[in-house]
């Protein structure tokens, strides 16, 4: 799969860097640039703000699949999956949900009214999980 910075100028762990710092801390766009201008690197706070907004959801993907892989590993690590019935453009569709105990979504999706089984790809990345199924929501 090709890098999704291909296209960028900037370096990977530059733009890692400038998302971080606007995500992690407190900081806004403007901040966030004079503190990378301090550290040698131009750049304004609209690239950061475009940063943001293009590799955001995948660093936080990331987080989240290293989060989950780390905590598989304590005894008291649970997760459950929940699926809700609900009517989308007049056909019935299930969603379903991953979540841990602490209530962090792991992964969600959308399957048609068919496809009763929880997709396995889940399953074979959490282990066993216990399925609560809610009734179907008319929309």
């Amino acid at each position: 799969m090709p890098s999704p910075f291909r296209y960028f100028m900037t370096s990977p762990e530059v733009i890692r860097l400038a998302v971080m710092m606007h995500v992690r801390f407190p900081l806004s766009l403007r901040n966030v640039e004079d503190l990378l201008h301090e550290r040698g690197i131009d750049i304004s706070h609209e690239t950061v703000r475009f940063w943001w907004n293009r590799f955001g959801p995948m660093f936080a993907g990331e987080i989240r699949r290293k989060r989950a892989q780390f905590l598989r590993g304590f005894r008291q690590w649970r997760w459950h999956l929940d699926e809700v019935y609900v009517k989308i453009g007049g056909e019935m569709h299930s969603l379903w949900r991953a979540v841990d105990h602490e209530g962090e979504v792991l992964e969600a999706w959308r399957s048609t009214w068919a496809a009763d089984q929880p997709p396995h790809m889940v399953q074979t990345h959490c282990g066993p999980a216990t399925l609560s199924r809610l009734p179907p929501i008319d929309a």
